[in-house]
C-alpha cells in the first residue's frame, strides 16, 4: 500500500484537527493565564519548554496509544497478518504507526514552538533532553498502544487506552503519599527554573518504564516464530522484559521526593572586583561593576561606624540556582542581586546579609530590631522601602475547591465494536423450543455471557479499588487544575464491552421481522445500567463512598449517549463517551472549579438535574436502538 493511501485512510488524519484544537487551547489559557505566575525574571529556554510540555504531554501519550490501537485493530480486522508475507511484520506496522506517532510529537513540538516565539528565546542545548524525553515516551506509547490493539478489540482498547492513559498520566502529579508515579509518567510535572536542567539520571526511569513495556510487546510482536521453542519463549522473553524494566524503574525512584534530581548553577556570569568578587548572570543584563558598588555602600558606612559587618569573599546572584538555592555564608553570600537591581534595592538586600545578630532575634525582639534599625539608619537604609510583594491580581488563584468531595463525581466509557461471528449456536440447542431456542442463539451471537460477564466484574474492581480517589487534572477555563474523581473511568470497560456486544450480531438472520432482537438488545443495556446502580449503591451502603453512588447514573447517562450516536455512526459511536469525558475535564468546570449543571456526570448523586439529564440521555438511546437501521444514518447518506 502507498503511503499517501496510508495517510488517506490513518485515523491520525482524522483526529489532527481536534489534537492541534486541543492543544492549541491549553497552550492559550496556559501561557495568557498560569506562566506569567511562575515565569522567572530572565528568559530561559528551558523554563518555557518544561511549562509547554506539562499539559500536552498527557494528551500527546494518549493519542500516541489510542490511536495506535485502533490502526492495530485495522490489521486485525482485515486479517493482514494471515496474508502471505510480502514485507516484514515490523515494515507494515512502522508504515501504518508513522502517521499517528507523526500527530503526538506535532502535540509536543507546537506548544513548545510557539512559546519560545512568545517569550522571545531560542531553543537551547539544555532545552533538549526533556524535549527527547517526551518524544521518546510518545514513541513507546505508540507501540503499547499497537500490542495492546493486537490482542484486545479495538472498541474496547481505543477508549480504555485514551481515557486510562490520560488520566494516569495527568494525575501522576497529585500521587498522594507516593511520589513515585510522577517520576515514571513520561511527564515532569514543575517549571525549571533560570539555571537549572534536568539530570540523566531523573530522565532515565522516565524512558526506561515506558521503553521497556514497548520493547517486551516488540519482542512477543515481532520476532520470527519458525520453531515450537521460539514460539513458547517469545512470550516469557518480551513479559521479563517489561517487567524487569518497570521494576528498575520503581526502584530509582522509590525514594525521590517531590522533585526529581536537578542540576543548578548552568548560567554563564559577569564578575567584577575582589573581596567581595559580585558575579551576577550575564543573561540578566545587570551590570556586574555597579552591582558590586551598591553591595558596598552599606558595608563601608557599617565599617566607618565600627560596626564590624560580615564582609564576603564572593557575592553570587541566587537566582542561578534555582528553587535549591543554598544558604549564605560568611564567605560566600548567595543573594537576589538581578532582581534587586532591577528594583533598585542592592543596597537593602547586601544590608540584610551583613546585619547578623549574635542571637536570634525572636529571643528579645525589642533589642534585635532596635538594633536591626540603628543599624539601617547608620546605612542611611531607614527610607528605603522592603520590596513590596508582588501583586498577582490577573492571574488567577490556584486553589483546592471545598466542596470537592460533593461536585466531582462521575464516570463515562466510550464502547466500539467491529468483529462479527458467523457461527451458529448447535448441539442440544435444536432440543429447545420457541424462545429458549432464540434466547440463547441472542446471547451466544452477542457473547454476553464471555465478554460482558468479565465486563462487569472488571468494573466492580474498578468501583471498589477507585472510590473516592481525586486527581488534579489540568484545565482549559479555570487556573491551575480541576478535581477529578476516579470513579469517571469505572464504567469504561461496561460501555466498551457492551458496544462489542451489540455489533457481534449475524446481519443475514437478524434483518428478518420475525426476531426482535432490537428488544433484546435494549433489555441487556437496561441490565448493564442496573447492574452499574446495584454495584454503586452497594458499595456506598458498605463503604459511604459518594463517588460510588452517583456511578449508576453515569452509566445510564453514557449509556444513552452512546447508543443515541450509534444510530448515526455506527460502531464508532465509542468515541461519543470518550469526547463528554474530555469535554468535562477541559471545559465543565468554572473559574471555582465547580462543574456546570450540563456536565452530568461530576455533579453530586443527588443533583436532579443531572438525574433527569440521565433519564433523558437513557430513554432516548433506548428508542435509537429499538429503531436502530441496519446502515448507520451518516453511512447511508454518504452511499
Amino acid at each position: 500500500m502507498k503511503f499517501t493511501t496510508i495517510l488517506r485512510t490513518s485515523s491520525a488524519t482524522w483526529i489532527l484537527p481536534l489534537a492541534i484544537g486541543v492543544t492549541l487551547l491549553y497552550y492559550h489559557v496556559s501561557f495568557s493565564y498560569d506562566y506569567p505566575a511562575s515565569r522567572g525574571i530572565i528568559p530561559y529556554s528551558p523554563e518555557v519548554v518544561s511549562f509547554a510540555l506539562n499539559p500536552a504531554a498527557s494528551l500527546a501519550y494518549a493519542t500516541a496509544s489510542s490511536m495506535s490501537a485502533w490502526e492495530a485493530g485495522r490489521l486485525q480486522r482485515d486479517r493482514v497478518w494471515e496474508a502471505a508475507p510480502v514485507r516484514s511484520r515490523v515494515a507494515i506496522a512502522s508504515r501504518l504507526l508513522l502517521p499517528v506517532v507523526c500527530v503526538s510529537w506535532l502535540m509536543l513540538l507546537l506548544p513548545v514552538t510557539m512559546g519560545s516565539v512568545q517569550e522571545g528565546v531560542a531553543l537551547t542545548p539544555a532545552s533538549f533532553p526533556l524535549l527527547a524525553m517526551t518524544l521518546t515516551v510518545s514513541l513507546a506509547h505508540a507501540v503499547i498502544g499497537f500490542g495492546i490493539g493486537n490482542v484486545v478489540p479495538r472498541l474496547i482498547a481505543t477508549p480504555a487506552l485514551a481515557l486510562g492513559v490520560f488520566y494516569l498520566v495527568a494525575a501522576s502529579a497529585s500521587s498522594g503519599e507516593q511520589m513515585w508515579p510522577r517520576h515514571l509518567s513520561g511527564e515532569f510535572h514543575g517549571v525549571l527554573p533560570f539555571g537549572t536542567q534536568l539530570t540523566w539520571n531523573a530522565l532515565y526511569p522516565h524512558v526506561l518504564c515506558a521503553g521497556g513495556v514497548a520493547a517486551g510487546i516488540f519482542v512477543c510482536l515481532f520476532t520470527p516464530r519458525k520453531s515450537a521453542f521460539t514460539r513458547r519463549a517469545t512470550p516469557v522473553i518480551g513479559t521479563c522484559t517489561a517487567l524487569i524494566a518497570v521494576s528498575i524503574s520503581i526502584f530509582s525512584v522509590k525514594d525521590w521526593n517531590h522533585t526529581p534530581p536537578l542540576s543548578v548553577g548552568h548560567a554563564r556570569m559577569n564578575c567584577a572586583g575582589e573581596n567581595p568578587r559580585v558575579c551576577v548572570p550575564e543573561a540578566g543584563g545587570a551590570n556586574p561593576v555597579m552591582t558590586r558598588k551598591e553591595v558596598l555602600v552599606p558595608l563601608v558606612d557599617l565599617q566607618d561606624k565600627n560596626a564590624r559587618p560580615s564582609v564576603p569573599r564572593k557575592v553570587t546572584d541566587s537566582v542561578v540556582e534555582g528553587n535549591e538555592a543554598k544558604a549564605s555564608t560568611k564567605s560566600h553570600w548567595r543573594i537576589p542581586l538581578t532582581a534587586s537591581s532591577r528594583s533598585n534595592n542592592v543596597r537593602w538586600v547586601a544590608f540584610q546579609e551583613a546585619v547578623r545578630l549574635p542571637c536570634p532575634a525572636s529571643q528579645d525582639q525589642i533589642y534585635g530590631r532596635s538594633a536591626t534599625l540603628w543599624a539601617a539608619q547608620t546605612a542611611d537604609l531607614e527610607k528605603i522601602p522592603v520590596p513590596a510583594t508582588v501583586r498577582v491580581g490577573t492571574v488567577r488563584k490556584r486553589k483546592r475547591s471545598a466542596d470537592s468531595d460533593s461536585s466531582a463525581r462521575g464516570a463515562r466509557a466510550p464502547p466500539f465494536s467491529e468483529r462479527t461471528s458467523n457461527v451458529v449456536p448447535g448441539g442440544t440447542a435444536s432440543r429447545l423450543c420457541g424462545r429458549e431456542l432464540l434466547m440463547q442463539w441472542w446471547l451466544k451471537a452477542r457473547r454476553a455471557p464471555t465478554l460482558l460477564l468479565t465486563a462487569m466484574l472488571v468494573f466492580l474492581l474498578l468501583v471498589l479499588v477507585m472510590q473516592d480517589f481525586v486527581a488534579q487534572l489540568p484545565s482549559l477555563l479555570g487556573a491551575g487544575a480541576n478535581q477529578v474523581v476516579a470513579m469517571l473511568l469505572a464504567p469504561l470497560p461496561l460501555y466498551a464491552t457492551l458496544t462489542v456486544c451489540l455489533e457481534n450480531r449475524l446481519a443475514g438472520v437478524e434483518d428478518s421481522a420475525v426476531r426482535r432482537t432490537a428488544l433484546w438488545d435494549a433489555a441487556l443495556c437496561l441490565a448493564v445500567v442496573m447492574w452499574a446502580t446495584v454495584v454503586g449503591v452497594v458499595i456506598h451502603a458498605l463503604t459511604g463512598s459518594s463517588t460510588a453512588l452517583s456511578v449508576g447514573r453515569n452509566t445510564a447517562f453514557l449509556v444513552g449517549l452512546m447508543l443515541c450516536a450509534r444510530l448515526l455512526v455506527g460502531n464508532s459511536s465509542v468515541i461519543a463517551p470518550v469526547m463528554w469525558t474530555l469535554v468535562v475535564v477541559l471545559l465543565g468546570f468554572d473559574a471555582t472549579h465547580h462543574p456546570y449543571f450540563w456536565t452530568v456526570i461530576p455533579r453530586i448523586p443527588e443533583d436532579p438535574i443531572a438525574l433527569a439529564g440521565a433519564a433523558v440521555a437513557l430513554a432516548a438511546g433506548l428508542v435509537a436502538q429499538l429503531t436502530n437501521p441496519n446502515e448507520p444514518f451518516l453511512s447511508s447518506i454518504r452511499t
